[in-house]
């Protein structure tokens, strides 16, 4: 599984310096700190990002780990992987709405 951590590609401005027709640079994501504006500005680049397109799927991931430490599924897994099967020390949390 990648790293979320792994650092993004800089788009620096000797990576800039001969862009051919290179038109724009998208980012997908939040923010464009790994690309140099004013270099990608001096070659009429247009630079922009996907700052909300991951809005959805990152508060759907969020409410997925609440419920499954809710219902306490990685200690479950792990217990089950162990070879063991005692439900009694498991009791999960009964989720209302």
């Amino acid at each position: 599984m990648p790293s979320s951590s792994a650092p993004a590609p800089k788009v620096t401005a000797k990576v800039l310096e001969k862009p051919g027709q290179l038109k724009a640079i998208a980012r997908a994501g939040v923010g464009v700190d790994n690309i140099d504006l004013e270099a990608a500005t001096a070659k009429g680049i247009l630079v922009l990002n996907t700052a909300a397109a991951s809005t959805l799927s990152t508060a759907e991931h969020a409410l997925a780990l609440m419920m499954s430490l809710a219902r306490k599924i990685p200690a479950a897994d792990a217990h089950v992987k162990s070879g063991q099967w005692k439900r009694q020390q498991l009791p999960g949390r009964a989720v209302r709405v």
